[in-house]
């Protein structure tokens, strides 16, 4: 058995560190066991600080059911409403409180995800049972959605002495020869990851565990890196091949210049031929080629052994394709209707889009509906219109515009009407000619008949 799990924590209180986010979860699910519904919560750290275990702790304590989940299980809209909505509302066999938990909630905002996210979102919003979710960055733009609709605790990793006390605990109990040095080594190798701690104590060496280092001083090892073994030691560790040799080729200029820059671009430039290779043919083997040349191959191309310091720059084409991500997703389902129409991949529906766009000029109203396209879309659609070629205005448009033109001459003239009205109502009146009075005679006279 492995120590990591025979040491497990059976309480909040057994996991280091983090006094105050532990306190803050136990209220927080007492209070749902009292009928006082919180809001969802969103716990966040680097990878191996706990966030797990310590939600399995919680449920040992307070004897909840833990219905555990993992994001990359939900892959559409449908399958999240059918088996979290479901574990929402349904009621335990044992008649237990319950807790939710949806472990790596940002490994699921990827692009073939299809609504997933929104789905929890709108399960979130229900509130209808305690849920947590657990991601590494609680400000990763994929989760936003997510993020205002839940409470956010953020862990910390644990110090190094810390570990190295739990580490010393456990050696004394399974009576495990080694060293107090080499305790506080693997503890300080750790780097916080107490699993990966107490299993390289188990086999009493400490694991060559990579630090999580910032991409600014990858880039600046990797520059001034004097040998071969220092060059590919700043890619190891939590970094994408692809994402590395990004930063490398829009950070060159501003380090190496003249010959230095073009054998530097020449070695980087291999290291693309070879992942174009492991591309169309899956020969994953040309990888270690692709990776020595792009780090040890552009570090050791310069003559210079001191380049001149810079301040580095996010990738532009990471940033282009950031700000793209509306009209790309736009492009996407544009293709996918048409494609389902003319029963061809959406790869290959890009083709099309001239021809529907030349007949959608001729007939919106028609077109949108066959394919059932949103306004957006047809906006999108419209940039692929011939020269000279203009969208006719729909019949129904035409006719509530001649309608509001008419009206608004009606108007027009009762308004004119109206002012003459006016007018005639203001003119001074003549004054009428005095009336004759009777004569005193006659008026005498007409007492008598």
């Amino acid at each position: 058995m492995l120590l990591a799990e025979k040491y497990a924590p059976q309480k909040t209180d057994d996991v280091l560190g983090n006094q105050e986010l532990k306190r803050q979860l136990k209220r927080w699910a007492l209070n749902w066991g009292r009928g006082e519904k919180g809001k969802p919560i969103l716990l966040t750290g680097p990878t191996g600080v706990g966030k797990t275990t310590l939600v399995n702790a919680l449920a040992k304590e307070l004897n909840l059911e833990l219905v555990q989940m993992s994001a990359s299980d939900f892959r559409s809209r449908e399958r999240v409403e059918k088996v979290i909505s479901g574990a929402a509302m349904a009621s335990t066999l044992s008649g237990k409180g319950k807790v939710i938990l949806v472990d790596d909630i940002d490994a699921m905002a990827g692009r073939e995800d299809y609504g997933g996210v929104a789905a929890i979102a709108a399960i979130l919003r229900e509130n209808n049972c305690p849920m947590i979710l657990t991601a590494t960055d609680a400000y990763e733009k994929k989760i936003s959605s997510l993020r205002f609709l839940c409470d956010i605790l953020k862990m910390r990793r644990s110090i190094a002495p810390s570990v190295a006390k739990l580490l010393t605990r456990i050696a004394e109990k399974e009576d495990i020869p080694c060293p107090p040095e080499k305790i506080m080594e693997i503890a300080q190798n750790s780097n916080g990851d107490i699993r990966a701690a107490i299993n390289d104590l188990q086999s009493c060496s400490p694991g060559l565990r990579d630090q999580e280092k910032s991409m600014f001083e990858r880039l600046t090892s990797l520059f001034r890196a004097s040998t071969y073994k220092e060059a590919r030691e700043s890619a190891f560790g939590d970094v994408e091949h692809d994402y590395l040799k990004l930063w490398i080729d829009e950070n060159l200029p501003a380090v190496y210049s003249g010959k230095d820059l073009a054998d530097a671009y020449s070695m980087l430039s291999r290291a693309d031929i070879f992942d174009g290779r492991i591309r169309s043919r899956q020969h994953w083997g040309f990888l270690r080629y692709s990776g020595d040349l792009m780090t040890a191959g552009v570090s050791l191309s310069r003559a210079d052994l001191k380049p001149r310091f810079a301040r580095y720059s996010f990738p532009t084409f990471l940033r282009h394709m950031g700000a793209t991500v509306a009209s790309r997703a736009t492009m996407k389902s544009l293709l996918s209707k048409i494609g389902r129409k003319v029963h061809t991949p959406s790869i290959h529906a890009e083709s099309f889009l001239p021809i529907v766009a030349y007949i959608y000029a001729q007939d919106p109203e028609r077109v949108s509906g066959f394919y059932g396209l949103e306004e957006k879309e047809t906006e999108f659609l419209e940039k692929f219109l011939p020269k000279g070629v203009n969208v006719k205005k729909e019949k129904k448009k035409e006719k509530e515009e001649t309608k509001t033109e008419k009206k608004h001459e009606e108007k027009k003239e009762e308004k004119a009407e109206g002012k003459k009205e006016e007018k005639k109502a203001e003119a001074p009146k003549k004054d009428a000619p005095p009336k004759k009075q009777p004569h005193a005679r006659h008026s005498k006279l007409s007492e008598f008949f």
